[in-house]
């Protein structure tokens, strides 16, 4: 799950090129994310494991780096369980 969740975030924010550009606990806004980026990766996130993220969660504490994410997306994936 973390490499395709790291996948993801590397090419919403265009850093495929980059192989050590993002530790986990690494804020993602130092590497350019902003809303729209956010809403990007949301998107998919969505796509990539079948789940829906609601609105609430759309905070961008959710979003603060890459372990914030897997958190996020691992509660979803358990829930459909």
């Amino acid at each position: 799950m973390e490499q395709r969740i790291r996948k993801i975030i590397k090419e919403e924010l265009e850093l495929q090129d980059k192989p050590d550009t993002l530790e986990k606990s690494q804020p993602l806004s130092t590497l350019g994310l902003d809303s729209i980026i956010a809403i990007q990766i949301v998107v998919a996130l969505e796509a990539e494991f079948d789940i829906i993220i609601d609105d609430e969660d759309y905070d961008m504490d959710n979003f603060f780096n890459m372990e914030n994410i897997c958190n996020l997306v691992r509660k979803y994936i358990e829930g459909n369980e």
